[in-house]
């Protein structure tokens, strides 16, 4: 069992070497700094020049004081200083075999030379902060932001941090192959490659860019983020850093000055001669309550039915009822991505694509299940039956129903959300535990809060889950990476019905009575009184929180608008399950009886 620590609360890419010249892109860290530069680092003469991207002018140069051999320059996503690597000449035993350079970005002071204990290939920050990974051929050290080594990882050629989790992957080469070792929290097992390894990036879906040598070509692989190959293409260019733009959805390979760009890989790969070795059926730390145990076998393959948006039907100005055919009546609604994952009024699991209408049917839950909760994230979706803790699991990157695992917890459920890494955290009404389920080997860990009773849930982008304790009047955020609980008192009518922390890192707390509260430096600020329940939020395609709330009494139908009051509330007139966004500005209000209404907020 994990311990907890409590105190105050106050809420709140890297390139390698060729012919000697190194680049990395130097990104602002708000729109109130300067634009984007490009850093050159050229290893003979030690020296690091700052272009302006936009004007293609020198800005400036530096030149590094330190001994070695230069390898890669990078920049720190937390501190945005910029970080060159370097090689010893033959170092004796014991010696350093090779040192971090730390340059200020806006003084060009080097700041400090760190000596290490391995020759680094690159120096690779994680986008969150506070870890690094050193890269060499004999050894990857994970290291702080004082280059205290936290762990030691298998040698390699690249490395990148996933951006929804806290895990790390390694490729390396593995005789004329090569293995992606991942290591954290969630880590997959290794995901073995055909080919020799030369590069390696993250995605913004927590997911991995491959680029591996097949002796004359180049194959860039896309990885999920349990250590699965999605899609795979081929590429002329066999060597080189790997870039991702998301803007574009398209990488490119760079390479002595060459440019190589290809669209991103998007169809379900079907070659790959060195598949993974998944273990789903680990067993259970000794912390862990009763295994679960699956009790579906072979998942239903998931089948698509007509468009659902050239049905749609006008209501009113910007408002639309969209039509679910085969008679199918969504009872419980959960978002991840562009889609729709629905529960109907038989248990049945069916996906809906906000963006171009298509709804697939992906197959019935466990015979019996009973669903309280239903929440998804990552490539899993979960429902809960909140008197047991049963868990059906729905693997969404692969459109199945994955089997209910039965739980046994101590109390019944009270609140569930899903981290940034795909696990199911759970909450319990009547006990002082936080419990996290592993889609990938079953395993359920138990955190010990203290004292703690959660009866609200919610995750922000950097994986913390924010809670509210009614019993004792307290909301809190607990960090898996650091094991930390923070409290602050918050008094309040009523019981919290949701949470939401929006893009600018403002938790949302919404009552039974209708008070909505926006808590940000330890103050809530009471925003919007309804005098009916909140019955939930929802981001939009920019991350502001929306309610949604029943109509005043005498009226029918429900209300839905920004928490912060800047907007008067739209309405419709009938029943609804649910409120989600699609990444273009289209409001999703799922209405039992058979549909969707949809409304335009900004989007297409």
């Amino acid at each position: 069992m994990w311990p907890a620590r409590r105190s105050t609360l106050g809420f709140p890419g890297p390139m390698t070497s060729g012919r000697g010249l190194t680049l990395a892109v130097n990104q602002p860290r708000s729109p109130s700094t300067r634009s984007n530069r490009v850093l050159v680092l050229d290893a003979s003469q030690k020296r690091v020049t700052e272009i302006d991207a936009a004007s293609n002018t020198v800005i400036g140069a530096t030149t590094v004081a330190m001994s070695g051999t230069p390898t890669s320059i990078s920049v720190d996503p937390a501190t945005n200083n910029i970080l060159v690597a370097a090689t010893s000449k033959s170092p004796s035993p014991g010696a350093a075999a090779g040192s971090v350079a730390v340059i200020n970005s806006d003084t060009k002071v080097l700041e400090a030379v760190r000596d290490i204990s391995v020759a680094p290939r690159l120096v690779v920050p994680d986008q969150h902060g506070g870890r690094s990974a050193l890269v060499s051929a004999d050894a990857t050290q994970l290291v702080d932001s004082s280059y205290k080594i936290l762990a030691t990882l298998p040698g390699g050629v690249s490395a990148a941090f996933s951006v929804r989790s806290d895990n790390v992957a390694v490729l390396s080469p593995s005789g004329p192959d090569s293995v992606l070792n991942f290591a954290g929290l969630s880590a997959p097992d290794p995901l073995k490659l055909s080919g020799a390894p030369r590069a390696l990036t993250a995605l913004p879906d927590g997911g991995y860019l491959v680029l591996v040598d097949l002796g004359g070509r180049g194959r860039v692989s896309r990885i999920t983020r349990d250590g699965s190959v999605f899609a795979s293409t081929e590429v002329a260019v066999t060597a080189g850093d790997l870039i991702y733009e998301a803007t574009t959805n398209r990488f490119t390979v760079a390479n002595n000055g060459r440019l190589d760009t290809a669209q991103m890989p998007d169809q379900v790969a079907t070659t790959q001669t060195a598949p993974p070795s998944q273990n789903v059926n680990a067993s259970p730390s000794p912390s862990t309550p009763p295994s679960a145990t699956p009790e579906t076998s072979t998942p239903p393959a998931a089948t698509n039915s007509p468009n659902v948006l050239a049905q749609a039907r006008v209501l009113s100005a910007g408002v639309y009822n969209l039509a679910l055919p085969g008679g199918i009546e969504p009872q419980f609604v959960a978002a991840s991505g562009t889609r729709l994952w629905l529960i109907d009024q038989s248990n049945n699991v069916s996906s809906f694509d906000m963006n171009n209408g298509d709804l697939s049917n992906i197959g019935p839950l466990r015979k019996g299940a009973t669903v309280s909760y239903w929440v998804a994230g990552g490539s899993y979706a979960y429902a809960v039956d909140a008197s047991n803790g049963e868990i059906n699991v729905v693997n969404t990157a692969k459109g199945r129903v994955e089997g209910g695992f039965a739980t046994n917890v101590l109390s019944p459920v009270s609140a569930v959300a899903v981290g940034i890494d795909g696990r199911l955290w759970i909450g319990l009404r009547n006990a002082s535990y936080l419990f996290v389920f592993d889609p990938i080997t079953h395993r359920m860990d138990s955190l010990d809060l203290a004292g703690t009773r959660v009866s609200a849930l919610t995750v922000d982008s950097l994986g913390r889950l924010f809670y509210a304790d009614d019993a004792r009047g307290t909301v809190g955020t607990f960090d898996p990476r650091t094991l930390r609980l923070n409290e602050l008192p918050f008094a309040r009518n009523g019981v919290t019905t949701s949470m939401l922390v929006d893009a600018t890192s403002t938790l949302w707390i919404g009552t039974s009575t209708g008070e909505i509260y926006s808590v940000r430096g330890g103050e809530a600020k009471l925003t919007v009184r309804l005098q009916r329940p909140v019955r939930g939020f929802a981001p939009d395609q920019s991350g502001r929180a929306w309610y949604l709330a029943p109509l005043p009494t005498g009226l029918a139908g429900y209300a839905y608008a920004p928490a912060d009051g800047s907007q008067a509330p739209r309405s419709v007139s009938g029943p609804v399950q649910s409120l989600n966004f699609s990444p273009i500005g289209r409001a999703f209000l799922a209405d039992p009886r058979g549909g969707f209404y949809m409304s335009i907020e900004g989007g297409r």
